[in-house]
């Protein structure tokens, strides 16, 4: 049997547009199966007109899907990350009362006036997402009982404002005695 330069040059050619298309075969069944894999993920995909397309030159007449090489077997399926949360929430959340102490510790970080949507977003942005009406309930309480101060009542739509207990407090005297921002006796005797 006897072939020549081009017949050679042919079945090389035709031979790695197979190999192309199976690597690119390969790596959309990658992709499909860590979708699969994925939390998110449906446990079968419907692959219409691509799966036709791609079934007759996927297996072949010796070839049946129990012979065939699982993209399961070359991809180990991805681990779920667990969603972000501040270690000290983490902590809060596995102790009693954990709600109140929650909104409490979104209290704490707050710098100035805050609404009952400042509370959520922070708590949501920690990682520990907490309903309005939950959140709600727990800053009635606590203005009930004094832990904080309702600086403007809600109405409607518009949210109440409230201030915290860092910020409800007067200015603080200095270590001299006087109030914070009152003249020195020094400075008095300059003027």
């Amino acid at each position: 049997m006897s072939i020549t330069l081009d017949e050679i040059i042919h079945h090389e050619e035709r031979l790695r547009r197979e190999i192309a298309e199976r690597e690119c075969l390969l790596a959309a069944l990658n992709v499909m199966h860590a979708y699969a894999a994925s939390s998110n993920g449906p446990k079968t995909l419907e692959l219409g007109a691509l799966g036709l397309a791609l079934a007759p030159s996927t297996v072949s007449q010796k070839e049946t899907p129990a012979t065939l090489p699982t993209a399961r077997a070359a991809l180990p399926a991805p681990q779920p990350k667990p969603p972000y949360m501040h270690p000290e929430l983490r902590a809060i959340i596995s102790s009693p009362f954990s709600d109140t102490r929650l909104v409490a510790w979104a209290i704490q970080r707050m710098t100035s006036d805050f609404t009952l949507r400042d509370i959520a977003a922070l708590l949501e942005r920690e990682g520990a997402r907490m309903r309005h009406e939950k959140i709600s309930v727990i800053l009635t309480r606590m203005k009930n009982r004094g832990q904080i101060h309702e600086v403007e009542r809600g109405r409607g739509r518009k949210a109440g404002v409230f201030r915290g207990p860092a910020s409800a407090t007067p200015p603080c005297e200095s270590p001299t005695g006087t109030p914070a921002g009152a003249p020195l006796q020094g400075d008095a005797a300059a003027a």
